[in-house]
């Protein structure tokens, strides 16, 4: 209580006091602990994009955002994250989500992402 999420990656997580740095952007859906919030997938993407800016070699944030966008239906995105994902931590591709997820998306025409 009192501090709020700003950034978070594999190697950081930044908060800052609840009440300081108004122009300070604060996730409010998604964090290192957990990134589903039922009912909150746009603001999600849009935080995971965020992140994204702020560090495009996050690996991982690619990967939630993939997921993020097929489960929102954006199968282009979906798999454009997937493969800067795998571009940047290929040794994700042997994950079983990562698996399932290229599966789910090749049934669906989105991949292999030319």
């Amino acid at each position: 209580p009192g501090w709020s999420l700003v950034y978070f990656d594999y190697n950081s997580v930044v908060f800052v006091p609840a009440d300081r740095y108004p122009n300070v952007r604060r996730l409010a859906v998604i964090g290192p602990f957990g990134h589903r919030v039922d009912g909150a997938a746009a603001v999600a993407i849009d935080e995971l994009r965020y992140l994204l800016t702020e560090n495009p070699l996050f690996f991982g944030g690619h990967k939630v955002l993939a997921f993020s966008l097929y489960r929102s239906g954006e199968l282009e995105g979906a798999a454009r994250s997937l493969r800067r994902y795998l571009e940047l931590h290929p040794a994700g591709g042997s994950l079983t989500a990562t698996r399932e997820l290229v599966a789910a998306l090749e049934r669906r025409g989105a991949w292999p992402l030319e």
